[in-house]
């Protein structure tokens, strides 16, 4: 039995020799196998495709959109779906409202996308009815295409926190980079560098749209262009008048009108506090109308000045000494004279507070003679001084190695700056924090703290520190590898060096030459970083030779002259 057993299991055994006759078919009809299941599973992805009912919008269904539209749009951006990349005028009225319900054809327009797995249709649709979450759901399940990466940045930029705005730029940054001529993604692209104080950067996308020559969309662009370039152009000429007269004020006590009195803050906010108490003490009865702009300003801007001003007629010699804080303020002193007036400060007893408190800032002596400086800022009462007093202790506490009481003292000052609305001495504390945490190599909330300063600034009219800004967020984006951000401050430093608005005063465009230098190499850098070698040739191209920038230090104003 075990024999006969052995015997049948025989020809299964592997053998040193060939292979059985009967061992090849065997191979061949399970070879012949897989290769029939194979193909009847590709014939049953085709029957699929083929027969059943392909989930794609109908037609009429983007018509439907186009006609639930209307004839305007009720936002400023561009969408690339069909039926809603028309171009249409925009109507505000329209697009600020929000207690309008959706139209029920929009929300029935929704739900057909949304069966038919179009994510990136229904996603418009939902934010055109205003339903920003099923918006979201539906852009997260839409594909990475430039069509979708473009509307994508419209929901981050109707979101308009600046967080949102930074993602919205990486969102057409996307779009642009796979389809360099989609008029929608500059046009956003525009949009978004608009909102976030970017105004020459936007304008410059604008000017990529009107090339392009879409019907209706080209003349919109022109027309956002010339007008974002002509709002930086007023503001900086605005500044500069503000300035002007308050540097006048100081001197020879000339009115300031009340047109100017808006700009809050810098060396403007220095000279209209010091002249205003200069322009008021001087005022005799009946000339009022004289000094009117001056008295509105202390008035409404900084009523401790108007009393300072009366304690300061009390004093013996007023007029000497505020002749000499004016010389001083000016950049008039002579050499040596700033401690023989504080000096004769001194002497003249305690009255003084106010105009010493002023000449202690303008020279730099406010932390050699804190404890004094705290006492007089604390009797007269004025936000002014006490801010300095604090920012000046918040210093000192950094400079000893105590990080975080420095730091806790700098934002209670920063909190009574913007209770105060003194905004010049927020800014100058915003920069200590923002300088804090680049020490630490905190970059990320250096960002921060220096995209507030930018804000604060833009808002108070303060070219000056503006630009100081906005060169620090160009620094630190790209030193964080942010290189979307960095591109995109780095192109409003250099479109307003371009047209001369990047100095101050016309007297530092000089400047000009060093600042395009840097700006140009810095974005040739990213570019090389990002391997777009003919872009980093192109902007190098830009940037003013070595050579120029030596003739700019012997004359100005600067003659730069590209490579």
């Amino acid at each position: 039995m075990a024999a006969s057993v052995a015997q049948a299991a025989a020809p299964l055994r592997p053998t040193a020799g060939p292979a059985t006759p009967a061992a090849r078919p065997i191979r061949r009809r399970r070879a012949w196998q897989i290769a029939s299941l194979g193909t009847a599973i590709a014939a049953a992805a085709v029957f699929a495709l083929v027969v059943s009912p392909r989930r794609t919008p109908a037609p009429d269904a983007f018509a439907s959109l186009d006609a639930a539209l209307g004839h305007t749009r009720p936002i400023e951006a561009r969408f690339s779906v069909p039926g809603a990349d028309q171009h249409r005028p925009v109507d505000v009225q329209r697009g600020t409202g929000s207690a309008s319900a959706p139209s029920e054809r929009l929300l029935e327009l929704e739900r057909e996308l949304e069966q038919a797995k179009n994510w990136h249709g229904a996603a418009v649709v939902a934010l055109l009815a205003g339903d920003r979450e099923h918006a979201a759901r539906a852009f997260a399940k839409a594909p990475a295409t430039p069509e979708v990466e473009s509307d994508r940045a419209v929901f981050e930029l109707l979101d308009g926190s600046p967080a949102a705005l930074e993602r919205a730029l990486e969102d057409a940054d996307r779009a642009l980079a796979s389809a360099p001529n989609r008029g929608a993604a500059h046009w956003n692209r525009g949009l978004v560098l608009a909102a976030m104080n970017l105004p020459m950067a936007a304008a410059q996308e604008f000017d990529r749209v009107r090339a392009l020559n879409e019907p209706g969309w080209a003349d919109e662009a022109g027309t956002r262009a010339g007008s974002l370039r002509a709002q930086l152009t007023h503001r900086r000429t605005h500044w500069k008048q503000a300035f002007d007269a308050g540097q006048r004020l100081i001197g020879d006590g000339t009115a300031v009108t009340t047109d100017l009195a808006d700009v809050s803050g810098t060396l403007t906010h220095h000279a209209l506090r010091c002249g205003a108490r200069r322009a008021v003490a001087r005022a005799r009865p009946g000339a009022v109308a004289a000094r009117q702009g001056a008295r509105w300003w202390v008035r409404q801007h900084a009523p401790h000045c108007l009393r300072a001003a009366h304690r300061d007629q009390r004093l013996s010699g007023p007029q000497a000494a505020r002749g000499a804080l004016s010389r001083l303020a000016l950049g008039r002193a002579r050499a040596g004279t700033t401690a023989a007036f504080l000096e004769q400060l001194a002497r003249s007893g305690a009255g003084a507070g106010d105009i010493w408190l002023g000449t202690m800032v303008y020279a730099n002596r406010v932390a050699a003679e804190l404890d004094d400086y705290r006492r007089l800022a604390t009797a007269t009462g004025d936000p002014w001084f006490l801010i300095i007093a604090e920012h000046a202790a918040a210093t000192a506490e950094i400079a000893r190695g105590d990080i975080a009481g420095g730091e806790h003292r700098l934002r209670d000052a920063l909190a009574l700056a913007r209770r105060e609305r003194l905004a010049y001495r927020a800014i100058r504390i915003e920069n200590d924090l923002v300088q804090l945490h680049k020490s630490a190599l905190d970059l990320s909330q250096a960002a921060i703290e220096t995209r507030d300063a930018y804000r604060d600034a833009v808002a108070a009219g303060e070219w000056v520190l503006e630009m100081n800004a906005l060169s620090d967020l160009a620094s630190i984006h790209h030193n964080r590898y942010a290189y979307g951000l960095a591109r995109a401050y780095l192109t409003e430093l250099a479109e307003r060096a371009e047209a001369g608005l990047a100095t101050g005063a016309d007297e530092h465009a000089a400047f000009d030459c060093p600042r395009r230098l840097y700006i140009y190499e810095s974005l040739a850098n990213i570019s090389m970083l990002l391997r777009d070698p003919e872009r980093a040739r192109a902007e190098l191209g830009r940037a003013p030779s070595v050579m120029s920038i030596r003739r700019t230090a012997i004359r100005s104003p600067c003659c730069c002259a590209a490579r």
